[in-house]
């Protein structure tokens, strides 16, 4: 076999003996006029250009003109079913689908068969009268005022088909004109009847497969749109399509599954619980449902989170803006106070991290202060949550250890510790200390001076008879947040070896200014 390319179509001529032999035999009447490839090519089949002039696609088109709209619909919903059905397996067919089934909805539209009013059938169609038949609200009318099934459809370029009342004018005048020629006489009046009962109810089914077949065909072009992830224009078709067949629980799928998809899980809810009422084994329903639900769960857990989060930054908020005034106030009294250490957490320290005690003034100007006692040779702590800065460190004292002096005892009723095993944490053996220089300063009162350089840290001792205001306001005292103290037994070998130990140094003025450039890159 000879293969050529056919310079004008861009299609191989393939050399086909039999169909050589054909050709022979055809004997035309001239045969000078005869060109074959012309002849061919003059077919519809086989035309490479459209000619409007050629007759037989004239009589095709007549043919698509003759069609009713109805036809015209259902011939774009088939072939954007087949365009849907390839783009399975090629995706650039989605396209081609959506345009098919676009088409059916323009000349849905275009005649009204959308609007669900459209399809409102009448009232009372079984319970017919003869006088009923007479007149020209019977269903038969109501019917053909609601849809022109009769009527003729151009294709979707051309002009717009006969609206819906003209067509009900046309049918009730051809009615009363058989009326007023063919008068049957009483005797066939129930045979009359019979026969428009079955029109009417073959039109009711026609009308109501219509309905059915155009919410399809919104429900069709809904799937494409969710093929495309155009999950708005999914829920606008699957509505559409559900206000003309409640039943059509695909539309109700289509519509969860976008809803979803946008994360309107209680929309998506709404549409599965209406689905399953309809068909409550459809099990792609049911797994929207659960998506749905599953949504909407975390909805509410992760705006529960929030709100707690919103909360605890408001407090934390609220609780910065106090220690701030609080630090400030303090300052402005000759006490110097930095942030918490990490070493009094070291033994064992414990108090409500969420809700702190703050420091507040009393209504004489007197300040209160959470003051922590730390027991380093058995890792105890006790945590004192309010103390008058004009209170002495021996006031409470008395009041948690026993003394010798039995009337303090009796005044204060102190008991010995549970952890005093050796009961030597007596009142008068108690030494009390602080360490110098503990923490870096973050806020800093004028009229106190730091030393250059490093500076060795080291224990001061504390009389009892001291206020805690008096020893806040000491030159190398910064409050780690919250005024820390060391209480030891004398005499004891740990209280030996405890001031025996060497503290480390700290040069504060560059704490100072690391902490300062800190501060200023956070801001």
């Amino acid at each position: 076999q000879n293969t050529t390319m056919s310079a004008t179509s861009g299609y191989e001529d393939e050399y086909d003996p039999a169909w050589e032999a054909l050709k022979a035999t055809v004997k035309p009447s001239d045969p000078s006029t005869l060109d074959w490839n012309e002849n061919i090519e003059s077919c519809p089949l086989f035309m490479m250009e459209m000619k409007d002039d050629n007759e037989d696609i004239q009589a095709l088109q007549s043919l698509v003109n003759d069609a009713t709209a109805e036809e015209h619909i259902e011939n774009f919903k088939d072939q954007g079913n087949n365009f849907f059905k390839r783009a399975q397996k090629d995706p650039k067919f989605y396209k081609d689908a959506l345009d098919m089934y676009s088409q059916a909805i323009l000349l849905i539209e275009r005649n009204r068969y959308h609007r669900s009013e459209t399809f409102a059938q009448p009232a009372d169609s079984t319970n017919k009268t003869s006088s009923s038949s007479s007149s020209s609200s019977s269903p038969s009318s109501s019917l053909s005022s609601s849809l022109p099934l009769s009527s003729t459809t151009p294709s979707a370029t051309s002009a717009s088909t006969p609206s819906p009342s003209s067509v009900q004018q046309q049918q009730q005048q051809q009615q009363q004109e058989a009326v007023s020629s063919s008068n049957p006489p009483n005797g066939d009046a129930n045979k009359q009847l019979e026969t428009d009962a079955v029109v009417d109810a073959a039109q009711l089914k026609k009308l109501d497969d219509l309905r059915i077949m155009i919410s399809s065909i919104y429900s069709n072009r809904a799937a494409v749109h969710l093929s495309l992830q155009n999950y708005g224009k999914v829920v606008e078709d699957c509505e559409r399509a559900i206000l003309l067949n409640r039943k059509n629980i695909k539309a109700y799928y289509r519509a969860a599954k976008a809803a979803n998809a946008l994360e309107k899980f209680h929309t998506a809810l709404k549409w599965c619980s209406e689905g399953l009422q309809i068909d409550s084994k459809n099990k792609e329903v049911a797994q929207e449902a659960n998506i749905a639900a599953k949504g909407v769960e975390d909805i509410k857990k992760k705006d529960e989170d929030n709100v707690r989060r919103q909360r605890k930054e408001a407090a934390d908020q609220e609780h910065h803006n106090r220690v701030q005034t609080n630090h400030t106030m303090m300052a402005s009294r000759g006490m110097a106070v930095g942030g918490m250490d990490l070493a009094i957490c070291n033994f064992g320290m414990y108090f409500n991290v969420d809700n702190p005690p703050d420091v507040y003034k009393d209504y004489n100007d007197q300040l209160h202060f959470p003051v922590v006692f730390l027991y380093p040779e058995t890792s105890q702590s006790d945590f004192l949550d309010d103390v008058d800065e004009a209170d002495t460190i021996g006031d409470h004292l008395a009041r948690m250890f026993p003394s010798r002096d039995p009337l303090l005892n009796k005044e204060y009723g102190a008991t010995a510790p549970l952890w005093d095993h050796e009961g030597k944490y007596l009142l008068e053996n108690l030494e009390v200390y602080f360490v110098s220089y503990w923490t870096t300063p973050t806020t800093l009162p004028e009229s106190r001076h730091i030393p250059a350089g490093d500076i060795q840290r080291k224990l001061v001792r504390v009389k009892h008879t001291t206020s805690l205001g008096t020893i806040l306001r000491h030159q190398s005292y910064i409050i780690p947040f919250y005024p820390v103290f060391y209480i030891v037994a004398n005499p004891s070998k740990f209280r030996d070896t405890f001031l025996a130990q060497p503290r480390d140094s700290i040069n504060m003025e560059k704490q100072l200014q690391t902490a300062k450039r800190v501060k200023e890159e956070k801001q």
